[in-house]
């Protein structure tokens, strides 16, 4: 995990590290696909709130919730567990990516790819913060791209 940590840490400043996750939180989305493609049953998420308007939906597919969990699950999280429990950045990747992943409870796989994404917008926070380039503008544009590719994928929007 230091060896990873180091490495991100040692890229260049701007483009790469935000690149370098985004593309990484296609693995678990893609994953996730493959896994649907033979279990389809996995792909049941009724309990998805149902939005009507196209519109509503990328508002708050593209706007709301990339702004709102990356400012709950990223910056206020990691500011408690980081300034006021004085927690490792294991422990916070850990406990952060658990949170993200069992608010997301659509069902078994979609808790195990938001698992995974949670701990990579941790870690690219976590990063960035280290840095001090801008992580919460940074990671909340990441989730936006993600979440905009997803959506144009899945054909959910």
């Amino acid at each position: 995990m230091r060896v990873i940590y180091r490495f991100l840490l040692s890229m260049p400043q701007w483009g790469i590290t935000p690149l370098f996750f985004l593309l990484l939180l296609f693995i678990p989305n893609m994953i996730g696909n493959v896994i649907i493609t033979f279990v389809p049953s996995l792909s049941d998420i009724s309990n998805i709130p149902e939005l009507d308007s196209f519109y509503l939906k990328v508002i708050m597919v593209l706007i709301v919730a990339p702004i709102l969990e990356t400012i709950v699950f990223q910056l206020i999280l990691f500011s408690i567990l980081k300034y006021i429990l004085h927690l490792r950045t294991i422990a916070i990747l850990a406990l952060s990516s658990i949170i993200f992943g069992v608010v997301h409870c659509y069902n078994v796989l979609y808790i195990i790819v938001a698992c995974v994404a949670g701990f990579l917008f941790m870690f690219l926070f976590i990063i960035l913060n280290k840095r001090n380039l801008h992580p919460l503008l940074i990671t909340i544009l990441v989730h936006f791209l993600l979440n905009a590719i997803t959506a144009v994928y899945d054909a959910q929007i």
